[in-house]
C-alpha cells in the first residue's frame, strides 16, 4: 500500500455534510417532484434534522442535479448549417458588361470616383457621409 492509502485508511475526512446520510431519500423526493420546502419538512419531521433552505439547495446542486440529467440539461442535437450564396463582387475598376441591365443610373462626380469601393456602395444606396466642415445649423448647405 502507498502512503496515501495508509493515510486514508487511518483517517476519515473532517468535513461531511449533515445531509450525506440522507442522500438517497433527498434524491428520491427530488426526482418525484418534491420542492425544497417539502424536503426540508420531511427532514425535520421524519429525521429530526433542521437545515436551512440554502444548505439543502447547495447539497442538491452538488450531489443530485449534476448526476441526474434533467430535460433542461440534455443537449440538443446540432442544427444543420445553411450556406448562403455569396454575391459576386467585381473589382472596382472592372468594366460593366453592356448586356446586363443596370440597377441604377446616376452621374458620378470626380470625388465619388476617388472613393473606396465601400463608399461607392453607400453612394449607390443614397447614403452620404456627413460633412462636419460644411454643415449648417439648419442642416442645409
Amino acid at each position: 500500500m502507498s502512503d496515501l492509502d495508509d493515510f486514508m485508511a487511518e483517517n476519515t475526512p473532517t468535513f461531511r455534510s449533515k445531509l450525506q446520510p440522507y442522500l438517497s431519500d433527498i434524491q428520491t423526493l427530488w426526482q418525484h417532484g418534491y420542492s425544497e420546502p417539502d424536503i426540508l419538512r420531511y427532514l425535520s419531521e421524519k429525521k429530526m434534522l433542521v437545515v436551512t433552505r440554502k444548505t439543502l439547495h447547495t447539497f442538491i446542486v452538488k450531489n443530485i442535479q449534476t448526476k441526474t440529467p434533467t430535460p433542461q440539461t440534455v443537449a440538443e442535437p446540432p442544427k444543420p448549417i445553411v450556406h448562403q450564396k455569396k454575391k459576386a463582387v467585381s473589382p472596382p475598376n472592372a468594366p460593366v458588361p453592356e448586356n446586363t441591365p443596370s440597377t441604377q443610373t446616376s452621374e458620378v462626380s470626380a470625388e465619388q470616383e476617388k472613393s473606396t469601393p465601400t463608399d461607392k456602395l453607400k453612394l449607390k444606396k443614397g447614403i452620404k457621409k456627413f460633412d462636419w466642415k460644411n454643415a449648417t445649423s439648419d442642416g442645409l448647405i
